[in-house]
């Protein structure tokens, strides 16, 4: 879908990095949550964009694994 009102769409990836459930734990073996990390142009979202944003991955991401998001996520 074309989008003409947003700036370096020509400039726009995506990676998407697919592994087995135990390939990555937290020093306790805890292997039940995900790490997404977005990257955009200074200024190109406000806060409340970000907690939007925040908040549609998390849903997205938990959709996939068929889980319910148990704590807030946040932005760094």
């Amino acid at each position: 879908m074309a989008r003409p009102d947003v700036p370096d769409t020509d400039n726009t990836a995506a990676f998407v990095h697919e592994l087995d459930a135990d390939a990555f734990s937290t020093a306790d073996g805890s292997n039940d949550h995900v790490r997404v990390t977005v990257t955009t142009n200074a200024g190109a979202l406000d806060r409340e964009q970000q907690l939007g944003l925040v908040m549609e991955l998390s849903e997205l991401v938990a959709s996939a694994a068929t889980l319910t998001p148990t704590r807030k996520s946040a932005i760094t």
